[in-house]
């Protein structure tokens, strides 16, 4: 647990709500949209789409194999924090067999409809200590622990 935090003024905050601030302060700062010129980016996107055959543009349009799941299941590291869903990839290793043709079809509901649920695009943001004292919020590295599938 983190007891206290200098601030981007360096003040130190002592009280959770304030080193959530100065957190969220910093993330905000540190991770800000960066502009772009949108007319770039769809063309972009653009040349992206004209650069495949059709050949190619179809095969990767293709529904997800169940097998191919299943090998990313197996892939996974071992002991890996869960998201918020609290469900870590051992449910899904050990459980296989049972579950394997719902998480078949939510696979292909996802990638076929381009459509994720609000929870499984909800993530958790956890900061993890760069070293031994960390005393700011740039002492600490950022990583987004997701929901399994």
């Amino acid at each position: 647990m983190i007891r206290g935090i200098q601030d981007e003024c360096g003040n130190t905050q002592q009280t959770m709500k304030r080193i959530i601030r100065a957190f969220t302060t910093f993330l905000r700062r540190e991770y800000e949209p960066i502009p772009v010129d949108e007319e770039c980016v769809a063309y972009m996107a653009d040349a992206g789409q004209r650069a495949l055959t059709t050949v190619w543009r179809d095969l990767l349009e293709k529904p997800i194999l169940l097998e191919d799941v299943h090998i990313a299941v197996r892939k996974g590291g071992k002991n890996k924090d869960p998201g918020s869903d609290g469900i870590g990839l051992e449910f899904y290793k050990e459980n296989w067999a049972k579950i394997q043709d719902d998480i078949g079809a939510m696979m292909n509901q996802m990638f076929m409809e381009r459509n994720l649920s609000a929870q499984q695009k909800h993530g958790v943001i956890v900061c993890l200590p760069k070293s031994s004292d960390p005393t700011t919020p740039a002492d600490f590295r950022p990583i987004t622990l997701l929901n399994t599938d």
